[in-house]
């Protein structure tokens, strides 16, 4: 999403379905500093198990996002592999033939797709522990981070899964917005989609900032001006072209 990370000694590699998955040391930085509670007054023994259950729900999240399409890719018959990094991850594959538009937007549809099952999975999971009084069987301080853990993938899978889909490139719904109509108006679609992607991830910043009282250091409102500023960029790049 955010450019490639190169790998560096301390990588971690593994596969998930056959598929070759590397997790850069930055991500686990990011994931720290993103799932550290903050505010209250809590034990340390219930602290440290919140950092490591959000870190996990966060790891969790994205390689399903990025295994959604990475089985897709596969599954068309090009390798792929997936990178988690600070800025979340990616799924890259190298076409061997031409790929159709449909094919196109569905891989970059299927990342939050995944995001969505996995989120109605958990909606499941969560009725069945309520139904059976698990969450009052279990001491206090397991079932506070258990409660933690399942609205933080709720969370996670469903917000940010419907964020992901906004017309902004280089998110998911922007690919899609660029991929449909470059292929139905050609460099004049992809020039259209960028305005597109400019005006909606302008619009977005502005509304996060004001709905988080106005602090510019705010995480969704950088992300947004950043992809506002990017497509700005790219904009310029295909007018010149």
């Amino acid at each position: 999403m955010f450019g490639e990370f190169a790998p560096t000694p301390q990588d971690v590699y593994f596969r998930v379905l056959g598929i070759p998955c590397r997790i850069h040391p930055s991500f686990w930085i990011i994931a720290a500093l993103f799932a550290f509670p903050r505010g209250g007054h809590l034990p340390g023994s219930i602290v440290v198990g919140l950092l490591l259950s959000r870190m996990t729900c966060l790891f969790v999240s994205i390689l399903v996002h990025e295994l959604g399409h990475a089985l897709l890719i596969d599954r068309v018959g090009f390798p792929t592999s997936i990178t988690l990094h600070a800025c979340g991850g990616y799924a890259v594959y190298q076409p061997t033939r031409s790929v159709r538009p449909s094919v196109s937007m569905a891989i970059s549809f299927a990342g939050p797709l995944a995001g969505f099952i996995l989120y109605g999975i958990v909606c499941g999971i969560e009725y069945l522990l309520l139904r059976n009084d698990v969450f009052l069987r279990i001491p206090r301080a397991s079932a506070y981070i258990l409660l933690d853990a399942i609205g933080q993938l709720k969370y996670i899978n469903l917000y940010w899964g419907l964020i992901n889909l906004l017309p902004v490139f280089p998110l998911d719904g922007g690919q899609i917005t660029r991929t449909w109509m470059g292929a139905r108006w050609g460099i004049d679609g992809v020039r259209q989609s960028l305005v597109i992607s400019m005006i909606v991830a302008g619009a977005a910043a502005l509304w996060f900032y004001q709905e988080n009282g106005h602090q510019m250091l705010d995480f969704p409102v950088l992300l947004f001006g950043m992809l506002c500023y990017q497509s700005f960029q790219a904009y310029q790049e295909v007018r010149r072209y």
